[in-house]
């Protein structure tokens, strides 16, 4: 495995692997890409476009057939833009699964290079402390840091001084007003999630989005909705009504989570299917999602995820759906089988690697 300095994303790419390898199913080794500060390139009009960009959402496996000693190197894409991809792994894999693609995109890049670009499908945060990955993580990112920092000194001081002012942010999450410790004894929909103060159209337009629901729900469903908005550092007026009564501790966060009959899910950034959506599924939760383009790796329908497109069709979709108890439950044990078929670490890894092999 080929790591970059990201471990954010590719944390659940390793909890696969680690898990197939202790089941005795892999041998893994962890190796390092080279540094590659230039590495970004762009689909567009029918091509990929070299971009003078960083890129280090892209890990690479190569895999070797220990029956065959056949080899097969791919690509792992887990950046949410469709179009973006690692010039790296285009350049030298055999095939590339992409965390963020759509039917259109995948289309496209047939057009290109058929069956080059597959659908990863979505991911979720993986904690790892396995210590040859944390190891050689920490290398990549001081060898990095040294590297940019020798050629661009003013611009790395930059990002080092805005890591510390976000780590110290999230340290100030603005929870207060009222907050809920202990989830009420009713059927209730759970919908929790950040202000993004990016200063960017891309997270304001999300920002409008989440807001206008939760203004809906909790002025239809009042007590029986739990959730919000929180804020670092300090509540944007303009969204103050949406601030969340749920405490963002993770316990307390997660006891709502596990008790709701109703979660809800919107999009990401470049209308991605967010990490929440899957969390959701591996808690076994009844979900109702703003409908979304990107690709799963195997279709889902709609007794799985009920999918929305307004804000006035999520409210109606959640009434029908507190009327009917059965159908939640049904939903919440499609949505858990889903995951552990589907989108599970393991069982993700398990189908990538027996699909690249069959190429070899």
């Amino acid at each position: 495995m080929y790591l970059t300095e990201d471990r954010r994303h590719s944390s659940f790419v390793v909890k696969g692997l680690l898990d197939l390898e202790e089941n005795g199913e892999i041998i893994l080794k962890f190796k390092r890409l080279p540094i590659l500060l230039h590495n970004r390139c762009e689909f567009s009009n029918g091509k990929f476009k070299f971009i003078r960009k960083g890129y280090p959402w892209c890990l690479e496996l190569e895999i070797k057939s220990l029956s065959s000693n056949k080899i097969v190197r791919i690509g792992i894409d887990l950046q949410d833009w469709v179009n973006q991809f690692s010039y790296h792994s285009i350049k030298n894999c055999d095939l590339i699964f992409k965390r963020a693609t759509t039917k259109k995109s995948i289309g496209s890049i047939n057009n290109y290079k058929k069956s080059f670009v597959k659908p990863f499908g979505p991911n979720c945060k993986a904690t790892i402390l396995d210590k040859r990955f944390l190891k050689i993580t920490r290398w990549i990112f001081l060898r990095n840091l040294i590297i940019k920092g020798l050629l661009n000194p003013r611009k790395v001081i930059g990002k080092v001084m805005e890591w510390m002012k976000m780590k110290k942010s999230f340290k100030n999450n603005i929870t207060k007003i009222v907050t809920l410790k202990n989830p009420p004894d009713m059927n209730y929909i759970f919908f929790q999630v950040q202000y993004h103060d990016w200063d960017s159209p891309l997270s304001e337009k999300i920002n409008q989005y989440r807001a206008t629901l939760i203004r809906l729900l909790k002025t239809e469903f009042k007590e029986q909705f739990c959730g919000g908005m929180w804020f670092k550092n300090q509540v944007i007026p303009n969204y103050k009504d949406c601030l969340t009564n749920i405490d963002t501790d993770y316990s307390n966060y997660n006891r709502f989570l596990k008790n709701a009959s109703i979660v809800i899910s919107t999009e990401g950034f470049g209308n991605s299917i967010p990490w929440k959506l899957v969390e959701y599924m591996e808690n076994g939760r009844c979900i109702v999602s703003q409908q979304n383009e990107h690709n799963f790796r195997y279709p889902i329908d709609n007794d799985t995820i009920s999918n929305f497109k307004t804000p006035k069709e999520c409210v109606e979709l959640c009434k029908n759906l507190l009327n009917d108890n059965d159908k939640i439950i049904m939903m919440g044990g499609k949505s858990f089988s889903y995951y552990e078929d589907n989108i599970k670490p393991k069982m993700v890894m398990k189908q990538i690697l027996n699909e690249s092999m069959g190429l070899a």
